[in-house]
């Protein structure tokens, strides 16, 4: 009898928490550079300390959603001009590419000369880049659209807001769904990198790295596995919303 799969998702998880348990206790890595997980677990034990963390978390995720969600609605609109009119695409492929290929961290910088060190670059430079990846998600989603139906509706004599609604924007939100989960997790990557790199106060990203320099390698692993946590839900929620909304998607 096969195993739900979220029982064995528990059971890998308990595992590597066993053999990470067993690596510690066994000295094969010193515990000052990779505490027990006991020992991060007390972390979260602590009320002072998980206090700390979500006050940190809080920000964070402020501000990666206020990115995701100017680049994701900037992104979408886009994606759809370029999308339907081949030839402005055309003329800014190379351009866009280039730019999705940038490391966000390269760009950095150049955001905080316009923008300076606060909140604002960080958040700028989160909405570019989940704004690239919105665009050719939904720019892809609306050149693989299925002609013939249109093609139907029109003959069908529907308006051209009706097939936009019924035929063209149902074969466009899969794609746009694969973008947004691409999108929430890169929002989060480069918030944490850009707190790293940035004189931030509060943040999950300064305080992994504060952690790191004090070798408080206990909080400085329990902040990450947070982060992971939050990445993990907010892709999560997106999933089960996708699944929702697009029931179509695949049939």
């Amino acid at each position: 009898m096969a195993l739900h799969p979220v029982l064995l998702s528990l059971v890998g998880t308990i595992f590597v928490l066993l053999l990470w348990h067993l690596v510690v206790v066994f000295g094969v890595v010193n515990p000052l550079l990779l505490p027990s997980p006991l020992m991060v677990a007390a972390v979260f034990v602590d009320a002072e300390t998980l206090q700390g963390l979500l006050h940190d978390a809080l920000f964070t995720v402020s501000r990666a959603f206020s990115g995701f969600g100017l680049g994701g609605v900037s992104g979408v609109a886009i994606g759809m001009i370029v999308g339907f009119f081949r030839p402005i695409y055309a003329l800014l492929e190379f351009l866009i590419e280039f730019c999705r290929s940038l490391p966000a961290a390269a760009l950095l910088p150049a955001f905080m000369l316009f923008l300076g060190i606060g909140d604002a670059s960080k958040v700028a430079l989160v909405a570019f880049s989940c704004s690239l990846v919105m665009l050719v998600q939904t720019a892809a989603g609306v050149k693989a659209r299925n002609a013939t139906r249109t093609m139907v509706a029109q003959i069908l004599g529907a308006t051209k807001l009706q097939i936009f609604r019924k035929v063209i924007l149902p074969e466009i939100l899969p794609a746009v769904a694969t973008g947004l989960r691409i999108s929430i997790s890169l929002a989060l990557i480069i918030t944490l990198v850009a707190e790293m790199l940035l004189s931030t106060d509060r943040g999950l990203g300064r305080t992994i790295l504060d952690m790191q320099l004090l070798f408080k390698t206990p909080q400085m692993y329990a902040a990450i596995i947070l982060t992971g946590a939050l990445g993990y839900s907010a892709n999560k929620v997106i999933s089960i919303i996708a699944e929702q909304l697009i029931h179509w998607e695949g049939k």
